[in-house]
């Protein structure tokens, strides 16, 4: 590794430019720079990743129970974005057809298939009108404050969303 980037997609990523051991590329200082961030925050300690299961833990119990307790008032709910991390969480979360009516999704080319895993539909946005949610659940959670500007007419007619990380909410 020689180079290393910061970039905004999907929430934050690292760009990481490598090369075979014998070649002439000089190691830029972001290298160091990554990895002393990454030792400050601890990322090198097995702690740090057995406190990341257990809040990822408490966080699927409190998802699953905010999601059931809608369910049991008689709330029906729907998903906005199939994007593959919305899946993880999903197939992780075992969140399926008892929660979610269906997904949204702009794409055409994943309208009329399902999700993979929990095998929930997706459907074109015609659907918050055709069968309309009480609750949209944000699965493209870097892409929420647009998602919910463009279903803006879904939050005035009552509608309201839930965000699954940092922590579930409600807005």
């Amino acid at each position: 590794m020689f180079d290393v980037q910061r970039v905004n997609s999907h929430g934050g990523s690292l760009r990481i430019f490598v090369c075979r051991q014998d070649a002439a590329y000089p190691t830029r200082s972001s290298v160091d720079e990554l990895d002393n961030l990454e030792r400050s925050l601890r990322l090198d300690s097995v702690e740090t990743y057995i406190n990341f299961e257990k809040r990822v833990n408490e966080n699927r119990l409190k998802l699953q129970g905010l999601l059931r307790g809608l369910k049991k008032d008689g709330h029906k709910i729907a998903a906005y974005g199939a994007p593959a991390k919305g899946n993880t969480l999903l197939n992780y979360m075992e969140i399926g057809t008892d929660l979610l009516e269906y997904v949204v999704d702009d794409s055409p080319y994943k309208q009329g298939l399902y999700t993979p895993g929990m095998h929930i539909p997706v459907v074109s946005s015609q659907s918050l009108e055709n069968n309309r949610p009480d609750y949209l659940f944000i699965l493209a959670w870097n892409f929420a404050e647009q998602i919910m500007v463009k279903c803006s007419d879904f939050r005035n007619k009552g509608g309201r969303f839930i965000l699954p990380v940092p922590e579930p909410k409600i807005i």
